[in-house]
């Protein structure tokens, strides 16, 4: 598949972080791969950000440069998952690949073609690696460390045994990696929509939200990749969720509701993590002979 010829539609989510979201446009003018085009939903930022003349320069100069661009705006917050899946409904571009993309994260050139690497490998879903962009972590020697990314088990009870995500992964080696989840800015065929909805009933924080979208890709046949040298530094600033003063019982009872809905699962498809993890392994060894 010659992927050099094919558009992407990113989709960007944000509340209150105009100044994060001018780095994260930035480092997207400077992708390798300059075939995308933008929509952003501002999820009620106390100060809109169409009302930053700092904001519609960087628009403009997106437009001179060929993306196509569309800002909505909620005037009441809903949450993450409702503002994902606005843009969804809302995105008329017709691009073969969507990407979503986080709005405190700055992309390294060539992320984006990194991803695009994944879905020519045959993966449906492709994610790079997050880490903090404050927190060094020093490069180890990768034959001590067992390659998970993004896995997630559970005991016969559906108690969580295992849940692992990217952070910090910066220092694995120039990999592929099939995964159960991703934990942020993933590409991946547009058409993966119709069958794949974000989750309904989370707290306006939306804790768990990649997980449910990756476990229901997966239960829909979709495999996940992870490039290991992809990677989106990680501002970790405080978002308008993280400031909302119930964020730790949101979070605790997103959680809770993303165990109950696996039990559930598991007690529909049994142990479906484990046959995916099997048929994802035999598919990528039989890529590589």
């Amino acid at each position: 598949m010659n992927w050099k010829n094919n558009r992407i539609s990113i989709h960007i989510t944000s509340k209150d972080r105009l100044s994060e979201i001018l780095l994260v446009l930035q480092s997207l003018r400077t992708q390798t791969f300059h075939n995308f085009d933008i929509l952003m939903l501002d999820d009620a930022s106390g100060n809109p950000y169409n009302n930053s003349f700092l904001f519609q320069s960087m628009l403009n100069r997106l437009k001179f440069e060929d993306h196509k661009i569309k800002v909505f705006r909620n005037n009441v917050s809903l949450g993450v998952c409702f503002a994902r899946q606005s843009l969804i409904t809302n995105d008329k571009f017709e691009n073969e690949f969507t990407m979503r993309c986080d709005d405190d994260v700055l992309l390294e050139p060539t992320y984006v073609e990194k991803l695009l690497n994944v879905i020519n490998k045959g993966y449906d879903i492709a994610s790079g690696v997050v880490p903090q962009i404050q927190q060094y972590v020093p490069r180890r020697d990768v034959k001590f460390v067992k390659p998970i990314v993004n896995e997630i088990r559970f005991d016969e009870s559906g108690k969580v045994v295992l849940f692992k995500d990217d952070c910090g992964y910066d220092w694995l080696q120039d990999e592929i990696l099939p995964s159960h989840g991703f934990r942020t800015n993933a590409l991946y065929r547009s058409d993966i929509h119709k069958k794949v909805e974000y989750q309904r009933g989370l707290s306006p924080v939306g804790f768990r939200e990649e997980t449910f979208f990756s476990i229901r890709a997966i239960l829909a046949g979709y495999t996940i990749g992870n490039h290991m040298t992809a990677r989106a530094l990680h501002f970790r600033t405080p978002s308008g969720g993280c400031r909302h003063p119930q964020y730790a019982q949101m979070t605790q009872m997103d959680h809770q509701s993303f165990l109950e809905w696996m039990k559930r699962q598991y007690k529909i498809h049994n142990d479906f993590l484990a046959e995916y993890s099997r048929r994802i392994l035999d598919e990528k060894a039989t890529k590589n002979e």
